[in-house]
């Protein structure tokens, strides 16, 4: 079955890619999040209840991550983090100060009031590709799973993300290689992201390519790959103010 799947979507990129709009991948977003609201998420679940646990610990790239940046009240921003955030609450036992956002921000919360669902961290509306204009303040480690490739222009989410970087401040990215052509351009899925060597990596899809490499725009750049995945972490080594201007 999952091979004659692969076949299907490899068959029908070309035409996904034209005709699969934004507003069909967020009627595909909502009905993922709705199966999980609802307890129909199946092997999903589990990560689910993790996400609504106030008191989950870090795990993973981002333990790893916070093992070599975290500072006492540092800042977090989890871009694109669906209705919860799944980053975890707390780190070593201190809490963290997370904030989320996502452009279904509205949507996602009437999904969880239906269910009776509190998140730890209620979900904020903004677009990553304008972070600066909906979202006040600066932060010191900003991350984005899964929700980049998402984007309408992943270039502008990246140079948005550096604008409400705080100066020294770190940008993680954990997305599936090249997952925009392995779901055949289905719905959000317009874009594919690879690495390109140990500090570099790029954006593509047919019609378009960004090439970012070791040093972007101030940002210094790591590319680690783990099995289907690439993490991507870039740090603010001049300022971003400087840089930008």
């Amino acid at each position: 079955m999952i091979i004659v799947k692969n076949i299907l979507k490899a068959i029908l990129r070309p035409i996904f890619f034209r005709v699969h709009t934004r507003k069909h991948g967020k009627l595909l977003e909502l009905k993922f999040w709705e199966k999980l609201a609802s307890g129909r998420g199946g092997k999903w679940n589990k990560e689910y209840t993790r996400r609504l646990d106030p008191d989950s610990e870090v795990s993973g790239h981002h333990r790893r991550i916070l093992d070599h940046h975290y500072s006492s009240g540092m800042r977090i921003l989890d871009v694109g983090s669906g209705p919860v955030c799944g980053i975890g609450h707390c780190y070593n036992g201190n809490r963290l100060s997370i904030y989320a956002c996502d452009p279904n921000a509205e949507e996602y919360k009437l999904q969880l009031d239906k269910y009776g669902i509190t998140p730890p961290i209620q979900t904020m509306y903004a677009r990553g590709e304008s972070l600066s204009t909906d979202l006040n303040g600066e932060y010191d480690w900003i991350n984005c799973d899964n929700a980049l490739d998402h984007t309408s222009n992943p270039d502008k989410v990246i140079t948005e993300m550096q604008k409400v970087l705080r100066p020294g401040g770190i940008i993680s990215l954990l997305h599936i290689i090249d997952e925009g052509l392995k779901e055949g351009y289905r719905g959000y899925h317009k874009w594919n992201i690879r690495p390109n060597g140990t500090n570099a990596f790029i954006i593509w899809n047919p019609k378009k390519s960004y090439k970012y490499i070791q040093e972007h725009l101030g940002l210094q750049t790591a590319v680690e790959t783990t099995g289907k995945h690439v993490l991507i972490t870039m740090k603010d080594v001049k300022g971003h103010h400087d840089s930008l201007n």
